[in-house]
């Protein structure tokens, strides 16, 4: 994919980020996360944004859900609240 999104800004983005190698061949071009108090910061030098930031019609674009314990929410909150296009990465189903 040409442009892949993290969701979840948090402890598990970073160590996914920091300890693996797993997204080493992946142009990604931001993080994104809930908290609007970690919108503008950065984690593993992506920026951090609010969901807005999605282009919900990208089907180019693929969002890989970082985070074991919303993964499930998140997911829905994306196929059915936003309706994205992009595909979505469940790291843990």
């Amino acid at each position: 994919f040409p442009v892949t999104i993290l969701w979840g800004g948090g402890v598990h983005t970073s160590q996914l980020l920091s300890n693996t190698n797993s997204l080493s061949n992946v142009k990604i071009k931001f993080v994104i996360d809930s908290d609007p108090q970690k919108h503008g910061l950065n984690i593993g030098g992506y920026e951090i944004r609010g969901y807005e930031s999605v282009n919900v019609e990208d089907g180019n674009a693929a969002i890989v859900i970082s985070s074991k314990a919303y993964e499930d929410e998140i997911y829905c909150f994306l196929k059915n609240q936003l309706k994205v296009k992009s595909k979505v990465i469940r790291l843990y189903q």
